[in-house]
């Protein structure tokens, strides 16, 4: 028994179809990620179609030299690589991203502890 047990079991937090952080990638490697976009799984939106996620965060990386964004999107950790949408409502921006490990820069730490 452990603290948490209860909560782990709660059905929102249930392994299949729950929202997970993951990182976000412009698939031209330059085009700006729109803060708030909607992520959607084709290049044209249409009614009734089903929301993979959000963006949570969007901003330019002098680190990497390119935009990248946070974002919220169903399975998340099992769609690493692949590719979505992000519809932006309020300039009616689309643009192609792929999705990302939310740690861009030092996954391993090596930096962090040198």
């Amino acid at each position: 028994d452990f603290v948490g047990r209860r909560s782990l079991r709660l059905p929102g937090l249930a392994p299949e179809g729950r929202l997970n952080l993951v990182g976000l990638m412009p698939a031209d490697g330059a085009s700006p990620i729109p803060p708030g976009a909607i992520l959607l799984d084709r290049a044209v939106a249409g009614p009734g179609m089903e929301k993979a996620g959000h963006v949570a965060t969007a901003v330019f990386s002098a680190n990497l030299d390119k935009p990248i964004a946070l974002a919220m999107v169903q399975n998340g950790r099992q769609r690493l690589s692949q590719g979505l949408w992000a519809h932006s409502p309020l300039d009616n921006r689309v643009v192609a991203v792929t999705i990302a490990d939310p740690v861009f820069i030092d996954p391993q730490g090596e930096r962090l502890r040198g």
